[in-house]
């Protein structure tokens, strides 16, 4: 297991691994027969849940639920299924950190508002990537020239997140589009 902090493991991209949906599953169904009173859904998103793209192989899963403020007694519901907190930078939404293999962030469960902002956001995100192959080959381009770069061999995950901003956001525009077109 890595022993240094979360947030200064290096990124490491790998291809494309259909295991990473039944990771999912298997996890998902954990929470929801340990937390299904506290969750309305769970959802797989991020790169790991787009086929055919390159990603960090973490599962990130969004936990949609109304109990906000949430009830921190619930934390001792997910450390029992491994997921340790992580951090709570607003208060509608929460994340939990849980190792697979050899890996301290084999997950992240990210606790948020059902139905909120957020949560529709990350969807939303998911969902244009998954119609839309050359947005998501653009982006995996963009991530994997990030992880290479010496930036981020140096600065760690934040110089990684930092350098997607542009590009998150370029495909954020567009999929607010598709959405509104959709309507």
């Amino acid at each position: 297991m890595d022993k240094m902090h979360p947030s200064q493991i290096p990124v490491k991209l790998e291809p494309y691994n259909p295991d990473w949906v039944l990771r999912f599953q298997a996890a998902r169904d954990e929470i929801m027969k340990h937390l299904g009173h506290v969750f309305d859904d769970v959802q797989h998103f991020g790169s790991t849940s787009i086929d055919g793209m390159v990603a960090k192989p973490t599962i990130d899963m969004l936990a949609g639920t109304w109990q906000f403020p949430w009830d921190e007694g619930h934390d001792q519901h997910l450390e029992k299924i491994g997921f340790k907190f992580y951090k709570a930078n607003h208060d509608r939404w929460r994340v939990y950190l849980k190792p697979h293999q050899d890996k301290v962030r084999g997950y992240h469960l990210h606790v948020v508002e059902y139905g909120s902002e957020h949560w529709l956001n990350h969807l939303l995100f998911r969902d244009y990537l998954r119609q839309h192959p050359e947005d998501a080959a653009e982006y995996a381009f963009v991530k994997l020239r990030l992880a290479q770069s010496e930036s981020v061999r140096t600065g760690g995950r934040g110089a990684y997140q930092l350098g997607k901003k542009d590009v998150v956001q370029k495909i954020m525009q567009k999929a607010v589009r598709w959405r509104e077109e959709a309507l």
